[in-house]
This record gives C-alpha cells, structure tokens and sequence, in this order.
C-alpha cells in the first residue's frame, strides 16, 4: 500500500493535460483485499504496541550513537530524522569535498557492513540507516559498532589505494 503527496504546481499540470492525458501508474496487485488487509493489520499492530512513540523516545539514542561515526575522516555528516539516518563520505570534512564516485566508497562501505551482517541502503555518496520500529537498544549498539567497523575497513583500504 502507498500513497502519493504532490505539489500543487503538478497538480496542476496533471488537470490541465486534459481529457486525453492519461497517468499511467499502479502495479498488478494495487487495491488487492489481501494487501489490503496486510496494509490495516499492519497498521493496527502500530498502533496497539505504539511503534511510533516507541520510535520517538529511541530517535536521540539513535542520533547520538551514529553520530559517533562522525570520528572518521571520510565522514563529512551524519543526519537522523526519528530511525532513519544517513552518512554522507567526503574527501575533505571541511570544505566537504565529495569523494569521486569512482571510487564507489558508499557501495563500499554498504558491502562491508552486510559482510558484517548489517543491511544499509547505499547512495551515490552516502549510506542510509532504516532499522525496523521494533529495534532495541543493543541493537542500534550494534548497527553503530558494525558501521563503525566497515567505515574504518574502507577507510584504510581508500589509504593504500592512494585515494586519500
């Protein structure tokens, strides 16, 4: 199940294509009850084991132990939004000179850490953290001592290739 917000300016642009204009979207199972059913059961086990306030109370935890990462050099941010966190790589932390992306360090580093056992989410310059809303603390300890490693293993790697 998802949901589409966009501006009023496309919006806008969509009623005025006219009659003939035709968004074509969906997938092959959009609006099956089944899913349907999944997406409400899913909804109500949110709501009953208040998931979200769960997620409110741990986000600073969360924050304050990928901001550890920031100690490496190649770390240029490190940004969080409740249990979504992102870490960005650059070549020089203060002018924040990005890395070239040839070098692939985000894929990099996102190999590393599932070679550790972490799934991350890599970007061209950055890795994205989105733990489910049920983690524990141990958990984010974890997640942060396993980024901590693959940062520091790319990092050294990046050392002997000259890259930095």
């Amino acid at each position: 199940m998802g949901g589409v917000i966009i501006k009023e300016a496309i919006y806008r642009t969509l009623i005025e294509a006219g009659a003939g204009f035709t968004l074509h979207h969906g997938f092959t199972y959009s609006g099956h009850p089944v899913a349907c059913a999944a997406g409400l059961a899913n909804l109500d086990i949110i709501e009953r084991e208040r998931l979200v306030a769960r997620a409110r109370q741990l986000a600073p935890y969360f924050a304050r132990r990928l901001g550890t990462l920031a100690r490496h050099a190649i770390v240029g941010d490190v940004r969080s939004a409740g249990l979504m966190a992102a870490v960005e790589f650059v070549r020089d932390k203060a002018s924040k000179e990005p890395l070239p992306a040839s070098l692939g360090v985000a894929a990099r580093i996102r190999n590393a850490a599932r070679a550790a056992g972490l799934i991350v989410r890599a970007g061209p310059d950055t890795i994205v953290v989105c733990p489910p809303l049920i983690i524990q603390r141990a958990e984010i300890n974890r997640i942060a001592t396993l980024l901590d490693g693959a940062i520091g293993a790319v990092s050294k790697e990046l050392v002997a290739e000259g890259a930095l």
